[in-house]
């Protein structure tokens, strides 16, 4: 049986403006989300990539946690949501969603 990549939620803060490009960039990271010197973002197999992009820049603290790979494309946007915004911004990520999809429906 085939291990599954770890994917692993990271929180980084920097002393200024992180590098947001170079950490979209690197590879195996999506679901990059930037709020002042924090950053959020997915990391899925090997860190090294996002480590190398955070080079040339001043980490004051760095989180991660692990969680299973989603269980189906577009599944990442979900979970993203749910873990950065708390019951609150569920709830407006659900409504939100939903007038999408009712939308998609309608125009079809």
């Amino acid at each position: 049986m085939t291990e599954e990549p770890l994917a692993q939620w990271v929180e980084v803060s920097f002393v200024g403006s992180p590098p947001v490009h170079q950490i979209k960039r690197a590879s195996g990271v999506s679901e990059v989300v930037a709020d002042g010197a924090t950053l959020r973002c997915l990391v899925l197999g090997s860190f090294q990539p996002f480590l190398e992009a955070l080079r040339g820049h001043e980490v004051v603290s760095l989180k991660s946690s692990p969680t299973k790979p989603p269980p189906f494309p577009g599944a990442v946007q979900s979970i993203v949501t749910v873990g950065c915004l708390g019951e609150l911004g569920f709830v407006v990520w659900l409504v939100i969603k939903t007038v999408q999809l009712q939308f998609r429906n309608s125009v079809r």
